[in-house]
């Protein structure tokens, strides 16, 4: 358990969306727990933690990221272990309950949306969004200035004195195809993992909730580079294989690292 609550209280450091009055009181508060374990395990320390996060975060509540809504619920999950006489079990079954409902959640809400199954969203994202323009590049042969012309036609829509704009792609026939089959696999993998975390919790599906998991980790950051919330999927992998195999720990350990480094090879 200890080992999960100091994994959790650094990735909040490093990737917690907070302005600088947060971090401060966020660093404060993490500094005492990793100096303790009797702070570690204070349900009061972790109020406090969650009451920063909240707090600092009301104002641009709209402007934040899906994840960091994420890591204030598993932080006050945090906080209800330290309370409990069973505290590897009470992270065990949140950490089971949040990766469950964040991934069948994400699955529905891609099903409902049309632009999803036809692969336009992707390749919207693929031609404009600066983190997959190596990738696309090196899959489908396309130069750099053709990303750079894409970010301007749609710089056109963000203007308000044009409202009436309308603007095409220059998407090559690799980047639509690439686009569906990249749509369509990750309906695939976030759909079985809302499965198998949420429908089938029992110990026979114990290795392949984490064998599913660990795939998501390693074939999604390996490409996408938003390493907060690989490593906060990967602290709640750790929370629920405490009781398993001692080989999901440096598992889920690679999977961080991985993510933490992969935009070096892709800038």
């Amino acid at each position: 358990m200890p080992l999960v609550l100091r994994f959790s209280l650094l990735f909040t450091l490093f990737h917690g969306r907070t302005d600088e009055i947060g971090r401060a009181l966020l660093s404060c508060i993490a500094t005492l727990a990793m100096i303790s374990e009797r702070f570690l395990r204070n349900a009061l320390l972790w109020s406090a933690f969650v009451f920063v996060l909240v707090w600092r975060n009301l104002e641009p509540w709209y402007l934040i990221d899906n994840h960091q809504y994420l890591i204030m619920y598993w932080c006050f999950a945090c906080g209800l272990c330290c309370v409990s006489r069973n505290p590897a079990k009470v992270l065990d079954v949140n950490a089971r309950l949040l990766v469950g409902l964040c991934f069948a959640l994400a699955t529905f809400w891609k099903l409902a949306g049309q632009e999803y199954l036809s692969g336009s969203f992707l390749e919207h994202t693929l031609m404009s969004d600066k983190r997959f323009e190596s990738f696309t590049s090196l899959a489908c042969g396309i130069p750099r200035g053709t990303f750079v012309e894409a970010r301007r036609q749609l710089g056109i829509l963000a203007d308000v004195s044009t409202p009436d704009a309308f603007v095409t792609l220059g998407c090559s026939p690799c980047v639509r195809v690439l686009a569906r089959a990249l749509s369509y696999w990750t309906i695939l993998i976030e759909g079985s993992l809302g499965l198998v975390f949420l429908l089938l919790p029992k110990a026979p599906f114990y290795f392949l909730r984490h064998a599913l998991l660990l795939i998501f980790l390693f074939t999604t950051y390996a490409l996408v580079p938003v390493p907060g919330f690989a490593t906060l999927l990967a602290t709640m992998g750790i929370a629920h294989s405490q009781r398993g195999s001692a080989l999901l720990l440096p598992a889920y350990v690679g999977a961080v690292l991985l993510a933490e480094t992969s935009w070096i090879f892709w800038r």
